[in-house]
């Protein structure tokens, strides 16, 4: 799995897609993400930051490395926000989510590794769940974006789907020497 670099540069130039079952090569990410990002935390991003951001193709592919370098530079300016960030990006996702049926929390657990597999390209990680019950899951991150902000996301989605109470237990961390991320999920 690729390892990004903290406070790298932010490089917006575009990637040529490889196939989707393509899992070698640098991490991708596709441009919506970033776009929707832009959206939601142009107040922590630098007008630099925000110009470049302007010039991205939602249907594109870039870089997984410029979501990191971009979620630094927020951090930097607000601790603590790339979760936040990763809450309210993913918030909105709903709508496409239900296109692919994923209806509720279990439906998006079961469907995880597929779906991560679906919105990113290269040596990306994986995400695997277990402990699948109507109010929890287990999940373990291993990829090498940040992990508040997937924790985040998987806040922001639930939450998106209906469900109330969201919480989040990151009981190991890639960050901190383990060999994934651990989250304890929990929902009404």
């Amino acid at each position: 799995m690729q390892t990004f670099v903290r406070n790298a540069p932010l490089d917006l130039t575009p990637q040529p897609e490889p196939a989707l079952t393509d899992r070698s090569g640098p991490a991708l990410s596709q441009g919506f993400l970033l776009t929707l990002i832009s959206m939601v935390a142009s107040d922590l991003c630098s007008d630099e930051t925000m110009d470049a951001l302007s010039q991205i193709d939602a249907e594109g592919w870039y870089l997984g490395q410029s979501i990191e370098s971009l979620l630094d530079e927020m951090e930097r300016k607000s601790p603590g926000s790339a979760f936040r960030v990763g809450r309210s990006v993913y918030f909105m996702l709903p709508t496409q989510l239900k296109s692919m049926g994923v209806v509720d929390a279990q439906s998006f657990m079961r469907n995880m590794s597929a779906l991560w597999l679906a919105v990113t390209r290269g040596d990306s990680g994986s995400f695997r769940t277990s402990d699948i019950t109507d109010h929890a899951a287990r999940i373990e991150m291993e990829q090498p974006y940040s992990c508040d902000f997937e924790e985040g996301a998987f806040v922001g989605l639930l939450e998106g789907l209906g469900h109330r109470d969201v919480k989040t237990q990151h009981t190991t961390c890639l960050r901190k020497g383990h060999s994934f991320c651990t989250l304890l999920v929990s929902w009404k």
